[in-house]
């Protein structure tokens, strides 16, 4: 057994991605949070982040220089360069070979979601370390909302695998956990539930509320995301809209905001570390997907205290307690959406947004996660 001083974890990101991307997208702050404070709990000695883009070196390197806890992150990645396209199957393949004597000293080797399931997968299976595969929804669920229904497949086919080679099935919610185990109940007993967290501290709650400002909405420009209904009833109830994100459709989104008569903004991708404060400058969030997992962006939203309105599915839905924190939205269409945006304007009831805040500080917090994390490290480690 290997004490808790001595524990590590090797953290395989998504096939062709790395911290760089994540930097360059906003997200670095967000996804890192987790794992640092791992280490400064002492829970890990150290972590082993392999990646496809041999800059991430100089860039932990240089981060070094001013928060020693980097000091404890390894970076496995290409020689030179970044693996893309058939280069990061091949890195998917052969990294894992290359620094399998660092991974073997690994407690666990985790994914971050399905995308890096190929190199977790030979991993386990070159060091025969314990595998957890995270996930916050089902990929290929996502590929079948957006029409793919080649891609879902094989995404499918996929997740399968990676569920057969695991130890234990990470997932963000009970609704994610019954989907995979009604496809595949032979994996039940793998399903470890953990709902996910936020840095209560720098999504702190707001202190007043303007219930004719804009609305907001934070995630992807996706189908899965219903923003052409989002549109149409922010339209039908007369309300202006900024959208935080990017994605595939924001060419047919814009020329919607320009055909409709209210203001709609394109704010594009927001650091995650600016994204409190500009949380703060809103009252109502909203979120009308079609699927989710757990949220992350609801989860930030409620913690910052907006009053949200989002679908009655699967994972909202253990957040949200209709009328109690938040409001939930009946179906999927314009009117329905507008009618509990008018109801959130016209009732202007703050106590939404208080016991939204109050819901995230009992449960979802940075702290009572990585204790659950903990928790799982130890008990593979038995």
């Amino acid at each position: 057994m290997i004490t808790s001083e001595e524990r590590s974890l090797t953290l395989i990101l998504s096939q062709g991605k790395s911290l760089l991307w994540w930097r360059d997208i906003g997200l670095l702050s967000r996804e890192l949070l987790l794992y640092l404070h791992l280490l400064r709990m002492g829970t890990l000695e150290t972590i082993f982040i392999f990646s496809y883009d041999a800059a991430d070196r100089a860039y932990v390197a240089e981060q070094a220089l001013h928060d020693p806890v980097y000091q404890r992150i390894r970076v496995l990645a290409p020689t030179q360069g970044k693996a893309a396209g058939l280069a990061a199957w091949v890195w998917s393949i052969v990294g894992p070979f290359r620094y399998r004597h660092a991974i073997r000293q690994s407690t666990a080797i985790k994914t971050n979601q399905v995308h890096a399931c190929v190199a977790a997968i030979t991993a386990a299976a070159a060091t025969g370390r314990p595998l957890v595969v995270r996930l916050g929804y089902l990929l290929s669920n996502d590929y079948r909302s957006g029409g793919r229904r080649a891609r879902a497949i094989l995404v499918r086919c996929l997740e399968r695998i990676a569920f057969g080679a695991a130890n234990r099935i990470l997932v963000s919610s009970h609704g994610i956990a019954q989907q995979i185990t009604a496809r595949h109940p032979q994996f039940a007993s793998k399903m470890v539930v953990h709902p996910t967290y936020v840095d209560i501290e720098a999504f702190r709650k707001k202190a007043t509320y303007d219930f004719d400002a804009p609305l907001i909405w934070v995630g992807r420009l996706s189908e899965q995301k219903n923003l052409v209904s989002l549109i149409h009833g922010c339209a039908l109830a007369g309300r202006d809209l900024d959208l935080v994100g990017a994605g595939d459709l924001e060419g047919q989104l814009r020329a919607l905001a320009a055909a409709v008569p209210i203001n709609i903004r394109f704010l594009g991708q927001v650091a995650n570390d600016r994204l409190p404060a500009l949380l703060r400058e809103y009252s109502i969030f909203v979120l009308p997907s079609f699927h989710e997992g757990l949220p992350k962006a609801l989860i930030e939203a409620m913690s910052c205290g907006l009053v949200c309105l989002a679908s009655n599915i699967s994972g909202v839905n253990e957040l949200i307690k209709h009328e109690h924190n938040g409001l939930l939205i009946g179906g999927f269409d314009a009117h329905q959406i507008a009618a509990v945006i008018e109801r959130a304007t016209r009732e202007r009831d703050v106590s939404l947004g208080r016991q939204a805040r109050l819901t995230i500080e009992q449960g979802f917090t940075l702290d009572s996660y990585a204790m659950r994390e903990a928790g799982l490290y130890a008990a593979l480690d038995a």
